[in-house]
């Protein structure tokens, strides 16, 4: 992070930079007993409004980390919630694609919210809520490993309820709802 500053405030390289650099604040409330202190930290001025991307940052910096995740990847995650937004945001400032797969009945705000972060939306069923968008992320998993055979794909699995990276095999095997991040070489 830099460390310059510009009228008395820091001066970022990256929106990404500006996660979790939240202000703590001292929480006064009556009943608290003598010698107890409260603080609160108010996650909601991360840039994408929410602690969400905290998670978002920690898994794609671990999947960097590993080299699991890298230029050319595409992140695909079966979320509607902040992790997408923050999953949007931090792919969106470190040069990944993005493709959310969310349930037609999730607000528009939000949709458009990824979608100005650069993220590709894919709709799915708003009746089958997240479990079809789940479901629909699978599906798009398995044509993937189905077509295995005539492209070179480069899988991993980044499991943002569990927080880690897998290989898509191993991913496969304990039968994770997967979500995948792909690079398309053709053969």
């Amino acid at each position: 992070m830099s460390t310059a500053t510009r009228a008395g405030a820091p001066v970022l390289g990256a929106i990404d930079e500006a996660i979790g650099h939240t202000p703590l604040v001292r929480l006064r409330l009556p009943g608290v007993p003598p010698g107890v202190e409260l603080w609160g930290k108010c996650e909601w001025f991360n840039p994408g409004g929410s602690v969400k991307d905290r998670t978002a940052l920690s898994i794609i910096r671990e999947g960097e980390r590993t080299g699991a995740l890298r230029g050319g990847r595409t992140i695909i995650d079966s979320s509607s919630g902040n992790t997408a937004v923050g999953l949007a945001l931090v792919g969106r400032a470190r040069g990944y694609a993005v493709e959310l797969f969310m349930p037609a009945s999730v607000a528009m705000e939000r949709r458009r919210i990824c979608e100005a972060y650069g993220a590709a939306i894919t709709l799915t069923d708003a009746f089958s809520g997240s479990d079809g968008a789940i479901l629909a992320v699978r599906e798009r998993v398995n044509r993937v490993f189905a077509r295995e055979t005539k492209q070179s794909y480069e899988k991993i699995v980044a499991d943002t309820q569990r927080n880690f990276w897998m290989n898509a095999t191993q991913a496969q095997e304990y039968g994770l709802i997967a979500r995948i991040v792909q690079r398309h070489t053709e053969v």
